[in-house]
């Protein structure tokens, strides 16, 4: 078994500090945040960031603004859906991005949820929850823009609550177990979660305090940043690596400007060399170019452009590294993925197809359903493809599922003798 490649979701999982779903929807409408440079921040850890661009200084008296127009986006959605649930935040984002289409002519579809959205927020004036644009932008609307602002707000929430790097990691030793199995040459951590957990794991957060080099798809350090180059990600010989296909609290978006000063500027993604510097706005590289952040969060690939989005920009190229990965792997341990991202659950499925060897080992608690089958409730679409294995062109003994345990409970030596 040379290669191993770890799928873990955004469910439940490890048992961190990390804060749940329901947590951070709670956090984007509480959590005491400030606006400054275009980015939003915790407000207690807001520090003097430094003068830069034409929008510099903080203020926080746009938050409430905000928060107003996502409530009313939240009852818009409850009031337009057939099942009753808690609105998440990567839904109220998913919404904010359909406002904004919808107003820029991009999304017929979603044209009648603004129009409705538009006529709530008019009935509402004694409490205003739209942001009214500045006279230096050009042919945008105040909803355009209070939308677009959202989005950051939700992003800037959810980086801050995410952005720990100091809670205590929990049940990752699997990982650990199989980068020392001398049976396997490469370990492949792909995950769905924006938190910097595996990375910290692996950079020696584990109880051996044990350090594993790795390879994460940006460039090596050049002066204060790592750099995304796209198409050339994951090109080195590191046999430890890791995929985030929705990805990462550290990804920020940012403005590179060479020497002399050029008329149009670059826009790249990078992360800080010093992950303990992310305060640092101004980055210089390795050439005395410039990188200016102007972006920063996770991205949240929700409703029905989610497919669009894993075929661009660095969500593509990491999509494209998961399904490159999975080609090469002998073995897929999937744990705490939820199997609603019909995408991604494709993706697994069409491994099975690919070559009768290749096999999944699903680290779950069975479903009420009854040995080797899990709840329609929970893991529907699992559910449907573990009753159907005939039409799905997959033998039954490619599924190991006979452990019924996540992977904090497990251990690799137990895995290794299923498969």
């Amino acid at each position: 078994m040379s290669h191993v490649l770890f799928f873990l979701g955004s469910g439940v999982s490890f048992p961190s500090d990390m804060p749940s779903v329901s947590c951070l929807t709670e956090c984007v409408f509480e959590k005491p945040m400030v606006h400054s440079h275009g980015i939003y921040f915790e407000a207690e850890t807001e520090e003097s960031p430094q003068e830069r661009g034409k929008e510099g200084g903080s203020s926080s008296d746009e938050v409430p603004i905000l928060r107003r127009f996502l409530d009313h986006v939240r009852r818009k959605i409850a009031n337009t859906s057939d099942e009753e649930q808690a609105i998440t935040y990567e839904e109220l984002y998913h919404a904010c991005q359909r406002v904004r289409q919808a107003e820029r002519g991009e999304d017929p579809v979603s044209r009648v949820f603004t129009q409705q959205l538009s006529e709530s927020l008019s009935l509402n004036e004694s409490s205003p929850a739209l942001l009214e644009v500045p006279d230096s932008y050009d042919e945008v609307s105040n909803l355009e823009y209070t939308a677009d602002h959202a989005k950051s707000l939700i992003q800037g929430v959810v980086n801050s609550e995410l952005d720990d790097e100091d809670c205590e990691i929990k049940g990752m030793h699997m990982i650990h177990e199989v980068i020392r199995d001398s049976d396997v040459e490469r370990v492949t951590v792909a995950t769905l979660n924006h938190d910097r957990l595996i990375e910290r794991f692996l950079e020696g957060g584990n109880s051996e305090g044990k350090a594993h080099l790795y390879e994460d798809g940006f460039s090596e350090v050049r002066g204060e940043v790592r750099i995304h180059v796209p198409g050339q990600i994951f090109r080195s010989d590191e046999p430890n690596r890791v995929i985030k296909p929705h990805g990462s609290v550290d990804w920020y978006l940012a403005e590179k400007e060479m020497p002399p000063p050029q008329e149009d500027k670059e826009i790249v993604y990078v992360k800080h060399s010093d992950p303990s510097d992310k305060r640092n706005y101004e980055l210089r590289g390795g050439n005395n170019e410039t990188y200016t952040i102007i972006g920063a969060g996770p991205f949240f690939l929700t409703g029905e452009a989610k497919g669009l989005q894993y075929g661009d920009n660095i969500i593509g190229d990491m999509t494209n590294a998961l399904t490159t990965s999975l080609a090469d792997s002998d073995c897929v341990i999937v744990s705490g993925f939820g199997w609603k991202d019909k995408v991604m659950s494709k993706y697994l499925i069409n491994y099975l197809r690919w070559n009768r060897d290749n096999k999944i080992v699903l680290l779950y608690p069975n479903g009420p359903l009854g040995s080797n089958l899990y709840s329609w409730e929970d893991f529907g679409y699992l559910s449907a493809f573990l009753w159907n294995f005939h039409k799905e062109r997959v033998k039954p003994y490619q599924i190991v599922d006979s452990i019924n345990k996540y992977m904090e409970d497990t251990h690799w030596k137990e895995v290794k003798k299923e498969i």
